[in-house]
């Protein structure tokens, strides 16, 4: 069994370098990543260059025209470029703990997918990392909040794999089998702005009668600090986005038609 990583970024080349450096330090290795880049200046496109040479999986960079906030769209891209058999989804804010994507592949089993949680950085820890263009993080680190979420006891995973089945399914740390999110055709494109993605994505792969394990313990990250009160933040986007996840849901839409087989090779 093989795993492909999507990262989503957004003009963030700082944090991006500590997700590959974590990426590269895995004890399993991915057997890609692939950078979904949602429009961002040059300077990302260069650290993707700069640091490909030294990754030991290949790593695509796949960009698209910045035109507001599309990451639907952006991974949909990526989605189509994976090749494992899983695909972990990450956001461009996360660093992966070593046994990041051993644990992912570990709790995989046909007829479910995996949610995680996550663990957040501090502003002074941020700023010590990326001045260092280095890391060094376990769940007593300094600066370091939420440290239960950074606590890695596998034995205790499958403990919780019914916990939180109804709270909120986090794109940043997420992992489906590439045939059921293909069978879903991945995200719905035609939401744009940010919020309701993630929620109406395992919704419908739920639909598909797919589970879902919650992985408390296991697939440990770490979320570098950011404000989350910017600009995405499009209300008159959310409502739009609401309203369609809502449509699909009240039409028993599972399969929809903006998304991943548009950027398929025919």
């Amino acid at each position: 069994m093989t795993a492909s990583i999507v990262t989503s970024v957004y003009n963030w080349p700082q944090a991006l370098e500590l997700v590959l450096l974590s990426a590269k330090r895995q004890t399993v290795l991915p057997k890609e990543v692939i950078v979904a880049d949602d429009g961002s200046r040059d300077d990302t496109r260069e650290l993707v260059d700069r640091m490909r040479p030294e990754m030991p999986f290949p790593l695509i960079h796949v960009w698209q025209e910045d035109k507001g906030f599309r990451l639907a769209r952006a991974a949909n891209q990526a989605f189509a470029r994976c090749t494992g058999d899983i695909v972990i989804q990450i956001g461009g804010d996360i660093i992966m703990e070593r046994h990041f994507v051993e644990d992912h592949l570990r709790h995989s089993e046909r007829g479910y997918y995996l949610s995680g949680s996550r663990s957040k950085l501090t502003q002074p820890l941020n700023d010590k990392f990326f001045a260092a263009h280095d890391y060094s993080l376990h769940c007593w680190t300094a600066g370091l909040t939420r440290k239960m979420n950074a606590m890695r006891l596998p034995w205790l995973t499958p403990l919780f794999y019914n916990y939180k089945q109804h709270g909120l399914d986090r794109g940043c740390n997420m992992s489906f089998w590439r045939d059921d999110l293909y069978a879903v055709n991945g995200y719905d494109g035609d939401m744009v702005g940010y919020g309701s993605e993630d929620t109406d994505l395992t919704a419908r792969i739920r639909a598909l009668g797919v589970k879902k394990r919650f992985v408390k313990f296991s697939c440990i990250e770490y979320h570098i600090y950011h404000d989350e009160t910017g600009s995405k933040f499009d209300s008159d986007l959310r409502k739009h986005n609401i309203a369609l996840r809502e449509s699909n849901a009240a039409n028993g839409v599972i399969r929809i038609k903006n998304g991943i087989d548009q950027f398929l090779e025919k």
